[in-house]
């Protein structure tokens, strides 16, 4: 798992929707104690219904989400861009 990517992916992604920390928790529904563990890599298991949540909340997709927790996909600004391309064409 990589809880650093996973963190560092979430930070850049609300920075780049134009959120605060607490509508990305709140558009989630998780809370922020999880959103603030998950941004700091404070994570050990996350469960799968809060990685789709986060998703959504974050105008993703889920898969996307898995690969970078997981460690299948390290995050760069090119994923980020992938992002910001897929919610232009939507």
């Amino acid at each position: 798992m990589s809880a650093k990517d996973l963190a560092d992916y979430l930070r850049h992604r609300v920075g780049s929707l134009g959120f605060s920390k607490s509508e990305a928790a709140r558009r989630a529904d998780i809370s922020r104690q999880t959103w603030y563990r998950l941004l700091n890599a404070e994570i050990s298991d996350a469960k799968l219904s809060t990685l789709i949540r986060l998703a959504e909340a974050l105008e993703t997709t889920p898969l996307h989400i898995l690969q970078i927790y997981f460690g299948e996909e390290v995050f760069n600004n090119s994923s980020a861009q992938a992002d910001d391309n897929r919610r232009a064409q939507a």
